[in-house]
């Protein structure tokens, strides 16, 4: 299950919201493109997840054993 799990985002002394910096936020992105992926994968939508990480994650091998393992899994289990 994809829950965030906080800190992803920091108030600005303007009161606004801005983007945590550093590793941090590359955690943040890489957590919600994983989510993204599986919501997608879990609902059938095996094309689209593909596409994702075509555009978002081209070089990371996670996203793809995300929506490979999906595409493989066999849909009687």
């Amino acid at each position: 299950m994809c829950t965030p799990g906080g800190g992803w985002t920091e108030r600005s002394a303007r009161g606004g919201w801005t983007r945590a910096s550093g590793p941090r936020a590359e955690e943040g992105d890489r957590y919600a493109l994983y989510c993204l992926l599986r919501l997608l994968c879990e609902t059938d939508r095996i094309p689209q997840a593909r596409q994702v990480v075509r555009d978002l994650g081209p070089d990371n091998p996670h996203a793809h054993e995300i929506v490979d393992g999906y595409s493989t899994a066999d849909p009687a289990s």
